[in-house]
């Protein structure tokens, strides 16, 4: 998703989880969102079964092209 809104992504992320609107995720549950994990923090954990965990990282880019999302404006270290 292209987005100039930052927490747009993660909102409508966040409403398909709510709905069970994701086929590829279907069995998995919401279980947390925001969850500091070490120094990090993750957008989504989702939960399946007992012992079942999956994070779930949202990004969006500020730009498509042939697609493919690009961050042209984002310059940083880690990313060369």
């Amino acid at each position: 998703m292209a987005s100039v809104d930052t927490t747009l992504p993660n909102r409508l992320v966040l409403e398909a989880l709510r709905q069970r609107a994701l086929e590829e995720l279907s069995g998995w549950r919401l279980e947390r969102t925001e969850v500091s994990l070490g120094r990090s923090r993750i957008d989504f954990l989702l939960a399946r079964g007992r012992r079942g965990r999956l994070a779930l990282e949202v990004k969006s880019v500020t730009l498509v092209q042939a697609g493919v999302g690009l961050f042209p404006d984002a310059v940083t270290a880690r990313g060369s």
